[in-house]
């Protein structure tokens, strides 16, 4: 919601019929007018909200915005709101605080979006970790633990009726904390488990002007003359041959898609040679086939 035209971009994609999206934190909501609510409600199929903490002073300080919070809640009680809201919230190295993320998103008819620290390990750019009470020692330790209470936040998400990722992150998290800033690269290990399907399923504009299939992979800019969506179809049909040809682009590495909704796409999509997707599937089939003898729906056929 920083650029300049975002209203006249969501009017273009409503006018086409486009499924579009906005990830913000909030920090505009004070300005917004009734026509752009309205045109939000209509225009949007998902509103992400960063949300750091679901107490306002602790959220506003980590933010370094005074009153952010209170802008955020104000335009969650809104009528007018698009039909999908998430928070997205980026837990504490002990995951503590979750539990009331999703008390709130419960209370504001909101879904949760959890994006884990981002380590060294997935992301070789950043700098390692380092603090006086020896963060980057204890990371790895912390793995089983995290893993039991991300275990326990996706069945409190379950009997709220929250919408999450928590069983998507379920599935790479011990391993994520276990190579935390370590020698050892994360997407070393977990990338192979991803087939990126976000370059020929979306299209960004970012402030600049630039057209793109990824938040995080650099665009082109808009040809003044020319049409956006085919600079963007140009694009992430190249992406796409390079991926395929095994290209990779570090800036993945810390791409919340690959560790959110792709899992469950490369699952779908690549059964047979993703042997932990497939785990994953058949986990799930064997668990919804024993509670259905359980209730006596295929006792018949057991016996």
């Amino acid at each position: 919601m920083v650029h300049p035209d975002w209203q006249q971009i969501l009017q273009s994609g409503l006018d086409l019929g486009l499924s579009q999206k906005i990830i913000t934190s909030g920090v505009g909501f004070h300005r917004l007018s009734a026509p752009d609510t309205d045109l939000m409600r209509r225009s949007l199929s998902d509103l992400f909200i960063s949300l750091d903490s679901a107490d306002g002073p602790t959220h506003d300080r980590l933010r370094g915005v005074r009153g952010l919070y209170d802008r955020i809640m104000g335009y969650l009680d809104q009528s007018h709101r698009p039909a999908k809201v998430w928070l997205i919230h980026v837990p504490p190295p002990d995951w503590n605080g979750v539990e009331a993320v999703l008390e709130l998103a419960r209370a504001k008819s909101a879904g949760v979006l959890v994006q884990p620290l981002i380590f060294v390990s997935n992301f070789p750019d950043l700098p390692v970790i380092q603090s006086c009470d020896d963060l980057r020692t204890r990371l790895p330790l912390l793995a089983d633990q995290v893993a039991h209470r991300v275990a326990e936040l996706t069945g409190l998400a379950r009997t709220l009726g929250v919408p999450s990722n928590l069983d998507e992150v379920q599935q790479y998290i011990r391993d994520y904390y276990r190579l935390a800033d370590g020698p050892t690269c994360f997407s070393g290990e977990a990338l192979p488990r991803f087939e990126c399907t976000v370059p020929w399923q979306q299209i960004t504009v970012d402030e600049f002007g630039q057209v793109q299939p990824c938040v995080l992979l650099k665009g082109q800019p808009v040809p003044t003359d020319g049409d956006p969506e085919e600079t963007w179809r140009a694009q992430a049909l190249d992406f796409r041959a390079q991926i395929q040809g095994g290209q990779t682009w570090p800036e993945c590495r810390a791409c919340c898609c690959h560790f959110g909704s792709n899992y469950r796409n490369s699952a779908l999509t690549h059964p047979w040679s993703n042997r932990r997707g497939y785990m994953v599937l058949g986990r799930k089939w064997i668990l919804n086939a024993w509670a259905r003898i359980q209730r006596g729906g295929l006792a018949r056929h057991v016996n």
